[in-house]
């Protein structure tokens, strides 16, 4: 099934929030891509843009090596879905599902996410990505 161009336009507004802002862990871009009241569902930080900023920060501080590493993205509606693989120098890497939800303007207004280490010994060869 084709996607909406509302689908597409969310898909790659998502796409640039990684680009512009979380890879590069820049604060100062936030507004760009989140509303006001950015509600955040993590337990890693706290609602608005000012939580996700300190994050950020965070990360700029004690990480600058982290990395997101989109494995593949899905929209449906106002919802895009991004698994992802995350490395951190000195860390087992991390399997993530960033799901956000976007308003009619196509600015992110809530997160979830779920967070797995890759295990260095699986059970099975499938693999995480």
């Amino acid at each position: 099934m084709a996607l909406t161009s509302t689908e597409t336009r969310n898909l790659e507004r998502v796409r640039g929030l990684y680009r512009d802002v979380l890879d590069p862990h820049d604060r100062t871009r936030l507004a760009e891509y989140l509303v006001p009241g950015y509600i955040q569902h993590s337990p890693e930080a706290t609602d608005g843009l000012g939580g996700i900023g300190d994050f950020l920060d965070w990360l700029k501080r004690d990480h600058p090596g982290h990395r997101n590493h989109i494995q593949r993205m899905f929209a449906q509606d106002d919802h895009v879905i991004v698994h992802l693989r995350v490395t951190v120098p000195g860390q087992a890497d991390l399997a993530v599902v960033d799901i956000f939800r976007l308003d009619a303007t196509g600015m992110i207004a809530e997160h979830w996410d779920i967070v797995q280490r890759v295990p260095e010994n699986p059970k099975n060869g499938n693999g995480m990505f």
